[in-house]
């Protein structure tokens, strides 16, 4: 009986209103961002001009040079780099010893600028003895091999026929920079030296610089994020121009290049100087968006991103985990009202210097963490450490006592189970059977905290309340345009408005009020149905794989980390019918799983958005259109994958469009450096 209602309740989803309303993704893409588009981008003009720019760059003399020197210094011996890293090394210690005698006398001498170089030197004494150059030695180490797949560079793409270089050279050049450091910090010598190993490989790979974002939004400032999205954005349309990315242009595009648009004017008509800065971090921010859905174009490097989202996310989370335990967290008086929840000392922050934004950031992750141990990790031990990482990053949601994160979770969580299969409806009647007995199960604390939503008698929701009236006539004259982009805009008007006691809130508490005031009611609608197109993006390619036959979904393998999930023949299935079926269902939740969790991860923000302005946060800003992009790209892979295999398209055209005239074979999206 309840299997049949199951079936019920998934058949009415998909064939009644909400069906049709969450799958017409292709009626739109076809109908509006066909015509707009391929007027602009196929036009007689655009064409001749890109391949004219694409020959300029491909017989460019940069592009000639950094090519003989990336292939040069593949080819140095290790012991070539290692000379000169022991002559820097060495030359750093004298410069700072003599820089050690001569403060010593005023108290300010620091040893360690003299020990670390010193010890480094020793570390360094085996590259001394290798003969071998560096292409081999990447190739032939666990860790290069690891650096050279985040680069899309096999072992097989290296040449290693040639070992060059000349240690008297390594040593001068070694030397002039460790005397260098008696005027610039070897820090900053040596990550000058990183960034431009870092931007050589971004230009080469694109795809790379998305990875990093992933991994280093938590751990790097604004700018430093700043200047890796400029890069790999610059990269990517170097690649496109050249014929090496094709970029299909679709109507959820459009909708985020428009809300980009507003955000940028924003930025240059706001209320005050500095919303210039503020607007040009923001639409840089949203350039990542394109970062992502272009240079994320296959399986391999989805998964590579997925886990680099993962392992940032569960470092993070123990590293919050930590400041909690060892009570060095944000204050209880600051962030927490005294009165009602006595119990909290303090709240995690991490890396992001407020709870609610780590929030935020915890649960973009956390979707994708437990889609990242169900379908990512094979074996007893891998999913037990993918456990272990699913239940740090819960615990410190916790510890950050964002009650709207609670909630958005919730939500999440709900969409999540729904998207996984048609028996989620077990897990509904569980939930609510198990409601009379949460109180006795979640620890009290968590189950007083949560039941606080919404009570103005905490002076949290109470100062929310008074915001939201202060607001409430500032919004009619917000249409067009709003007050501009940042803190600095908002305190040119709110003061003057806002009711006693919440003079100083640095914003509405409130993502969607936030985006009317700031950028316009217009920019608002824009966002908003940008949210629609994600979701209906999903829910179409969700239909896609639920009407897929078994003769395409054999050609097709979900797993993620595999060199290609595009293949020409189909792979070898269990001799079984009933194994045969078995793992076509399995490889369809998997796909559907992995483009569904970060887009719970989204519902769970805008969820929470509802409570508290969850762009606060500029790094926070960025990871939420990672996300976005994640599902998206996510989304158009399988979908590509899809459409390769089935003799025609059932909506009766193509999905998008390449904006990139296709001088090279459709199948060549896979894998392209």
């Amino acid at each position: 009986m309840l299997d049949r209602l199951c079936d019920a309740v998934y058949d009415r989803l998909k064939n009644g209103m909400f069906g049709k309303i969450f799958t017409s993704y292709p009626d739109v893409d076809c109908g509006f961002c066909v015509r707009a588009a391929d007027s602009a981008f196929r036009s007689n003009v655009l064409s001749p001009a890109r391949r004219k720019l694409a020959s300029k760059i491909e017989n460019s003399l940069f592009l000639e040079l950094y090519t003989k020197i990336v292939r040069y210094l593949l080819s140095v011996r290790m012991r070539v780099y290692g000379v000169g890293i022991i002559s820097f090394l060495l030359y750093t210690a004298v410069v700072s010893g003599i820089g050690y005698l001569r403060s010593r006398d005023s108290g300010s001498a620091d040893i360690l600028s003299v020990a670390i170089p010193a010890l480094l030197c020793l570390a360094t004494l085996p590259l001394l003895f290798s003969e071998i150059s560096l292409s081999e030695a990447l190739s032939g180490s666990l860790v290069g091999r690891l650096l050279l797949s985040l680069t899309g560079r096999g072992p097989e793409k290296l040449d290693m026929s040639r070992r060059l270089g000349r240690s008297n050279i390594a040593f001068i050049i070694g030397l002039l920079f460790g005397l260098l450091t008696y005027f610039v910090s070897p820090i900053y010598i040596v990550g000058a030296a990183a960034a431009l190993v870092i931007a050589a490989i971004v230009m080469n790979s694109p795809a790379f610089g998305a990875i990093m974002l992933f991994f280093f939004m938590p751990l790097l400032p604004t700018l430093l994020l700043v200047g890796i999205v400029m890069l790999s954005a610059f990269s990517l349309i170097l690649k496109v121009i050249r014929g090496k990315r094709f970029f299909r242009f679709e109507a959820l595009d459009i909708a985020v290049f428009m809300f980009l648009l507003m955000t940028g004017i924003g930025g240059m008509f706001g209320a005050s100087p500095v919303s210039l800065k503020s607007g040009a971090v923001a639409v840089m921010f949203i350039v990542a968006y394109y970062v992502v859905v272009v240079s994320l174009d296959t399986r391999e490097w989805l998964g590579k991103a997925v886990g680099a989202f993962v392992l940032s996310a569960t470092m993070i989370s123990f590293y919050g985990m930590i400041q909690y335990m060892t009570h060095k967290v944000a204050g209880a008086n600051g962030w927490v009202d005294q009165k009602m929840f006595s119990y909290i000392e303090g709240r995690a922050v991490a890396t992001l210097e407020n709870p609610n934004m780590l929030a935020v950031y915890l649960i973009l992750a956390f979707p994708v963490a437990f889609t990242f141990m169900l379908t990512f990790v094979r074996g007893l031990r891998g999913r037990a450490v993918s456990l272990i990482s699913v239940a740090a990053i819960g615990v410190c949601l916790i510890f950050t006592w964002s009650r709207g994160s609670w909630l958005g979770l919730i939500a999440a969580a709900f969409l999540f189970i729904m998207i996984w299969g048609r028996r989620s409806i077990y897990v509904f009647i569980c939930g609510i059977l198990s409601i009379p007995f949460l109180p006795y199960i979640i620890p009290q604390s968590i189950w007083l905290r949560f039941t606080s939503i919404g009570n103005t008698a905490d002076s949290s929701t109470a100062f929310r309340v008074n915001i939201l009236k202060s607001i409430a006539d500032m919004l009619p004259d917000r249409i067009l345009c709003g007050l501009g982009i940042g803190e600095e805009s908002w305190y040119v008007i709110y003061p003057k408005i806002a009711l006693s006691g919440v003079q100083w809130a640095p914003h509405s508490h409130n993502l969607y009020l936030q985006i009317w005031i700031q950028t316009g009611f217009l920019s608002l609608i824009i966002f908003l149905a940008f949210v629609v197109l994600l979701f209906t993006s999903n829910f179409n390619f969700y239909r896609m794989l639920s009407d897929a036959e078994s003769s395409v979904m054999s050609h097709i393998s979900a797993a993620p980390l595999k060199e290609s999930c595009l293949r020409c023949e189909p792979r070898q299935m269990p001799s079984d019918r009933t194994d045969d079926e078995k793992e076509i269902r399995k490889t369809k939740t998997a796909m559907r799983l992995q483009a569904a969790s970060p887009l719970c991860g989204v519902l769970a923000v805008l969820v929470m958005g509802f409570t508290d302005y969850v762009w606060y946060n500029y790094r926070v800003f960025l990871m939420f259109w990672l996300t976005c992009a994640l599902s998206s790209a996510y989304v158009r892979c399988g979908r590509r994958e899809l459409e390769f295999h089935t003799p025609k398209n059932e909506a009766g055209c193509e999905t998008g469009f390449d904006v990139d005239i296709p001088i090279e074979s459709k199948v060549k999206w896979k894998g392209r450096s």
